[in-house]
């Protein structure tokens, strides 16, 4: 008989891999799976021969696989690749820009307004949060309409009005890099805002993102008393500025 080495019962005493050896041992789940996970990794890798691998629970021989099973599963594993692959390109593209509101009874905690219906908005302030690693050519327009979208949808017709939308905090936490054309997007986005009465602060950027809006001017357009380390910090000073420019109308 011909030896197979790891998986000879014969010669190996490994209760696991030879489980018959002992009788009075109660079997693992390493022992049940063994079969499954063996033509797992046969019908992955394509090749095998008659004595390549045993079932583990009954020491009999897993024969050679149909080549179309190893093309399906060849072909499922690529696939799955390709649509993963496919989902980072349209989340770097079209990122999501959430509206987040503050947890009732909780300091400072601010949330997807979605995601968490208890969460709710602060009358005259609108806080989003852009859910993107990268803030790029690549996307800059679409999170700046995006944006503007929510502006619009939150003030209805109620621009310039004592109701409206005073203050934009735009979270900024989970950006980790920022290109030329996302702070030109930023800059448009500004001036859009203030012809609409709105002023705009910025929140928690990483020290690459910072460095990069002082470098362009951005923070002095906006202007430093505007950038915050926390949505916290936003919102107070944001209180306080809608307050007073509600006594100067």
């Amino acid at each position: 008989m011909t030896s197979h080495g790891l998986w000879s019962s014969s010669e190996n005493t490994d209760p696991i891999l030879n489980p018959e050896l002992y009788p009075d041992r109660p079997r693992t789940i390493y022992q049940w799976l063994g079969y499954d996970i063996m033509r797992i990794m046969v019908l992955y890798e394509g090749y095998c021969g008659e004595s390549f691998a045993r079932n583990l629970r009954t020491n009999h021989p897993i024969s050679r696989p149909d080549e179309s099973h190893v093309a399906v599963a060849h072909w499922s594993n690529g696939n799955s690749i390709g649509i993963s692959f496919s989902k980072i390109i349209v989340n770097s593209i079209r990122p999501r820009v959430e509206e987040i509101g503050k947890i009732p009874r909780a300091d400072n905690v601010f949330c997807n307004l979605m995601e968490y219906p208890v969460a709710t908005k602060i009358p005259g302030i609108l806080i989003v949060r852009i859910n993107s690693g990268t803030f790029c050519f690549a996307n800059a327009t679409f999170i700046r309409e995006r944006i503007l979208k929510l502006v619009k949808e939150e003030n209805g017709t109620e621009e310039n009005t004592k109701r409206g939308i005073r203050v934009l905090i735009l979270d900024v936490t989970n950006v980790m890099n920022i290109d030329t054309s996302a702070i030109h997007a930023l800059e448009e986005l500004h001036r859009e805002l203030i012809s609409r009465g709105i002023q705009m602060a910025v929140t928690n950027p990483k020290w690459q993102v910072i460095t990069k809006m002082k470098a362009s001017k951005f923070v002095d357009k906006i202007g430093d008393g505007w950038i915050f380390l926390s949505v916290g910090d936003a919102v107070d000073a944001s209180i306080l500025y809608k307050m007073n420019a509600l006594n100067n109308c």
